[in-house]
């Protein structure tokens, strides 16, 4: 019902929708469906939101795939669906939905725990908090949140950085190191397999690896960064030229 009564609160703002129900029509045998598309058209280039609308509790595998899957559409691998491909993904919930004990639902947590243990990198996703007015689901307000997801482990403020993804697939994300040197850490696709490479203040490529996984890819060039390079004592001449350079100011 909530799901229903949101695609039409969309449309009614001048969006164009297609459910569940269509995209499963349109695309058989799919692994995952979202509760629907909400397309953006006024601009130039549609912009294409992959729904999902959480109204129970989700537990174990279920939750998990929730987590894959918008992981994928948040970093533009969504899959192609009636000809279309999802740019971005956003949570819809109710803020006072019970379990059978009578206990409040927090599906805003629930997901950004799931999220935390899939993901490899920090995570941008939005999230749309509704509130209905009665027991006909008479929408009362609809409420956007942003919110930045990190991964679990990532309690090192230097790693609370976002990867930027360049049109081609690449991400590349600046890291500082204890003595201020510039690193740059680079995930990347090959063919159905993905890389990752950190950079030195100097442009050299100092260390690689293939994965399968992109967020595995993610989770491994951080977690090198910090293990090898963060501490990294300064060579000779990285010493006298900070040297020169005091001695200049």
């Amino acid at each position: 019902m909530l799901c229903c009564i949101l695609l039409i609160y969309f449309h009614q703002s001048g969006y164009k929708i297609l459910t569940e129900v269509e995209l499963r029509a349109q695309n058989p045998r799919m692994i995952k469906y979202p509760d629907g598309f909400v397309i953006d058209t006024r601009g130039t280039a549609p912009k294409v939101f992959w729904v999902e609308v959480e109204s129970a509790t989700k537990k174990g595998r279920k939750m998990m795939r929730l987590a894959q899957y918008l992981t994928m559409v948040q970093r533009g691998d969504a899959p192609v669906m009636s000809g279309i491909k999802a740019d971005k993904a956003f949570v819809a919930f109710r803020t006072d939905i019970l379990d059978t004990s009578g206990a409040r639902i927090d599906h805003l947590n629930r997901v950004k725990a799931a999220l935390s243990r899939h993901i490899g990198a920090p995570l941008r996703l939005a999230f749309f908090e509704v509130s209905v007015r009665n027991a006909q689901y008479h929408l009362d307000a609809v409420v956007r949140r942003v919110e930045t997801v990190f991964p679990i482990g990532a309690d090192d403020p230097n790693v609370h950085k976002l990867f930027t993804c360049t049109r081609t697939g690449l991400y590349q994300c600046d890291r500082f190191d204890i003595h201020g040197r510039r690193w740059l850490l680079q995930v990347s696709i090959i063919h159905d397999h993905y890389s990752w490479q950190i950079f030195d203040p100097h442009g050299k490529e100092t260390r690689s690896y293939v994965d399968r996984s992109k967020e595995s890819c993610f989770r491994y060039v951080v977690d090198t960064f910090n293990t090898e390079f963060y501490e990294r004592p300064l060579s000779d001449v990285e010493i006298a030229s900070f040297a020169q350079a005091a001695t200049v100011q």
